[in-house]
């Protein structure tokens, strides 16, 4: 399960922050284990990740994992995928400018 910002994290909890450092707005952002089939749902729950903003994001009892495919859906369509991103170490993710 996942919770945007404002959850209280547990300790089995994986904290992480997701920029956005592009100038195109963020509708969605996509988030699963690697190991995962399938993507899960958006974790912005409708509100889009404006450019040069920032979310803290909580993933419930995810510490034991990792490994997290990414995938961000822009306002303009484009889209930009991160595989096998290790969450626990860089504890942050963010989007930039290509």
């Amino acid at each position: 399960m996942f919770f945007a910002a404002g959850a209280a994290a547990q300790a089995d909890d994986l904290l992480f922050a997701l920029n956005n450092e592009t100038s195109v707005a963020l509708a969605e952002i996509q988030l699963a284990p690697s190991n995962a089939q399938q993507q899960k749902a958006n974790v912005l729950g409708g509100q889009p990740l404006l450019p040069g903003e920032g979310i803290d994001i909580v993933i419930a009892g995810g510490s034991d994992k990792c490994l997290y495919n990414i995938l961000g859906v822009f306002a303009d369509g484009d889209t930009v995928a991160g595989e096998n991103v290790d969450l626990c170490e860089l504890g942050a993710f963010t989007f930039l400018e290509r």
